[in-house]
């Protein structure tokens, strides 16, 4: 939490200049994830998680904005019981990430929409399997992730919605072989539903 606060402060310091151009404009958010790992040897959306943070933006242009900013998200998976076919390795994956976006969006014909595509660098401070599986998760999975991210955002007159996509650019796991990861490389797959409430005025 102290380092979230950190990189904040310091990103507030750095867009400082920008509060005095229309153009700029400030969220803080959060959002719900439904969550799967590639790989996990289970499919299906079914680890629900969380990010909340703050964004930042600038236009460029009339229709154009950059968007960066600082988020924490909860990820993970969760194996899916089946009576008729449980599972002998039962799991349940947390992964608590700082991440910082960086994303470009396009007003559209419809001036409350906007889509969005970018990417995101995540560092992951703790992993763990809640059931006590898989002991050594963290050890075995990469400290830095990068995540592609696309989706649409509405633009209300007090709150903005937004639905996104992020998947896996490169693998979570270390190049050794893992028995609970059967694939050559595990990829974040996520969708995420935000509410943002605007922190300033255009």
């Amino acid at each position: 939490m102290k380092r979230l606060l950190f990189i904040t402060a310091f990103l507030g310091v750095q867009m400082r200049p920008l509060f005095a151009q229309q153009e700029f404009k400030m969220n803080l958010w959060s959002g719900v994830n439904f969550c799967q790992i590639d790989g996990d040897q289970e499919s299906g959306f079914n680890k629900i998680g969380y990010s909340a943070g703050v964004e930042v933006w600038r236009g460029m242009g009339k229709r154009l904005s950059w968007h960066t900013g600082v988020q924490l998200s909860q990820r993970g998976s969760r194996s899916y019981n089946d009576p008729e076919q449980p599972n002998p390795f039962p799991f349940h994956y947390v992964m608590n990430m700082v991440e910082v976006p960086i994303y470009v969006s396009a007003l559209t014909q419809w001036k409350q929409i906007r889509v969005l595509a970018g990417a995101q660098a995540g560092y992951v401070f703790d992993a763990r399997d809640k059931l006590g599986s898989y002991s050594q998760l963290k050890d075995d999975l990469r400290t830095f992730n990068l995540m592609g991210s696309a989706g649409v955002q509405h633009s209300g007159k007090n709150l903005c919605l937004r639905l996104s996509f992020q998947y896996g650019l490169n693998s979570m796991r270390k190049p050794v072989l893992l028995r609970y990861f059967v694939r050559s490389g595990v990829f974040h797959n996520n969708v995420q539903f935000a509410v943002l409430l605007p922190l300033t005025r255009s």
